[in-house]
């Protein structure tokens, strides 16, 4: 989550020049924390395979992950229907934050697809994708074999490579549709995640992790290099092929539960891990003033990106503490 975070808070990126468009600290922080989301989605399919033996069995663990993924889709689609940065909000006047939820509100109706797929917010666009990844994974392996859904899993990979990081190059295209979203790179994750568990992936020794971590921040490094200076794209990219390695090798890392990182105080928060990545973004959000007053302030960078966490975790508590918001957070 503090890798989550660092995304959406942009730490270290100066006005002239955005992320991406350099190999400057703020463009390699965020393309070390490149690895979250992708381990999520591997983290998510190792524990959905860990409820049913047999694909025959898979249905009712499936309808209960994919009911759960669309309630906190929807209610967190409807919280950000609400101005959460105030400040921006009553900049325009008084009535600044009904004027939000109104524009907000044009905005979720003019592109209902891009609302779909993607939420209110920026971040809610992960729930849309994992249940997306959910549903396919479970069609396939209950009506095919498991090494259709890889192939699938891949096939989808390389259209998203082609469409986003790869757009530019001769072997790429440009949609109008934002190829993050959906099962295009979730859904490989999402398999090696159920994979990982047929495999018994926690009896891997911690090495074999951080070897794949290695492998992917070198081979990112290669391609976002090669990217940039054959064909102009900017290296702040979403998945990459190295991308891949790196965000299994984090799942591994964890997976093997090596002693070297256990941390009873960092476990306590595992179950709100949820709570706070939904509820992070309107931190990111309250605190946006401040930003601005500091735009290119080192020490205001690391400030913000810890602000925003503990805030989500404190607030992911007060929540997951009642019974009626609990199932919203954990």
């Amino acid at each position: 989550m503090l890798a989550v975070v660092a995304l959406h808070t942009t730490p270290f990126e100066r006005l002239l020049t955005p992320i991406g468009d350099s190999h400057d600290a703020a463009t390699w922080v965020n393309q070390l924390a490149r690895f979250a989301v992708p381990f999520f989605f591997v983290m998510s399919g190792y524990f959905w395979a860990s409820k049913f033996a047999a694909a025959a069995l898979l249905a009712a663990p499936t309808r209960a992950l994919g009911r759960r993924i669309a309630i906190v889709f929807a209610v967190w689609s409807l919280f950000y229907l609400l101005p959460t940065d105030l400040g921006g909000a009553f900049a325009h006047g008084p009535l600044g934050p009904l004027k939000t939820v109104y524009w907000n509100l044009a905005a979720a109706a003019r592109d209902p697809l891009a609302t779909l797929f993607g939420g209110t917010k920026n971040h809610l666009w992960f729930l849309p994708a994992l249940l997306s990844c959910l549903a396919i994974s479970a069609l396939l392996l209950r009506f095919t074999r498991p090494p259709v859904l890889v192939a699938t899993a891949v096939v989808l990979y390389t259209v998203g490579l082609a469409g986003k990081a790869y757009a530019d190059s001769p072997i790429g295209f440009h949609s109008g549709f934002n190829l993050r979203n959906g099962p295009f790179f979730g859904l490989l994750f999402f398999v090696t995640g159920y994979l990982l568990q047929r495999w018994h992936a926690e009896r891997q020794a911690p090495g074999r992790g951080l070897a794949l971590i290695v492998v992917g921040l070198a081979v990112q490094a290669i391609e976002l290099q090669l990217i940039r200076q054959h064909w102009g794209s900017s290296m702040n990219q979403d998945y990459v092929v190295g991308t891949y390695f790196l965000g299994v090798g984090a799942a591994l890392l964890a997976l093997s539960n090596a002693r070297w990182l256990s941390a009873s105080g960092l476990a306590a928060a595992g179950p709100l891990a949820l709570g706070i990545y939904v509820l992070h973004y309107a931190f990111v959000d309250l605190l946006a003033p401040l930003d601005r007053l500091w735009p290119e302030h080192a020490l205001w960078d690391v400030v913000y990106v810890v602000a925003v966490l503990l805030l989500s975790w404190w607030a992911a508590a007060q929540l997951a503490r009642h019974p009626a918001t609990r199932r919203w957070v954990s």
